[in-house]
């Protein structure tokens, strides 16, 4: 595959990712056999949540990483679950939290990058999304 369409196509995959698409047939790896979110080595799965692989999508450059992780779960949970257990998880390995607008989004930051994390519980399957990102990525374009 050339270079230009397989960044087509692995854009075509984040913004799926992104907005929640599964893929046809999706492959999702249980917790147990990952530990982590794939791309993200300290950042474990939430115990009842599998990791939807076929919709992960890293770049990892020198100038930064980019990183969209989807979980998800038929276990019940809410939006507060998410956020507590992401929120203790990751005070200790030193992510600071950032102000948040919305009650089913969490927003952290660490050495030079951000890591939004977004639930939505409540439904017969709840899923969780990752975004991990350089802060320079936005950075200039808010402080115009």
């Amino acid at each position: 595959m050339h270079l230009k369409a397989m960044i087509i196509a692995l854009s075509a995959l984040g913004l799926a990712a992104m907005l929640g698409v599964p893929s046809k047939a999706a492959t999702i790896v249980d917790a147990d056999e990952m530990a982590t979110v794939g791309g993200i080595d300290d950042l474990p799965v939430m115990p009842g949540f599998l990791e939807d692989i076929d919709n992960r999508v890293v770049f990892d450059k020198p100038e930064g990483r980019i990183i969209v992780s989807i979980l998800r779960s038929t276990s019940a949970c809410t939006d507060q679950d998410v956020s507590d257990y992401y929120g203790q998880v990751l005070a200790a390995r030193e992510w600071l939290m950032l102000p948040s607008k919305r009650g089913d989004e969490s927003a952290y930051m660490r050495d030079h990058e951000r890591l939004d994390i977004q639930s939505e519980c409540g439904g017969a399957t709840s899923v969780i999304r990752f975004l991990l990102y350089p802060l320079e990525l936005f950075s200039s374009s808010t402080s115009q």
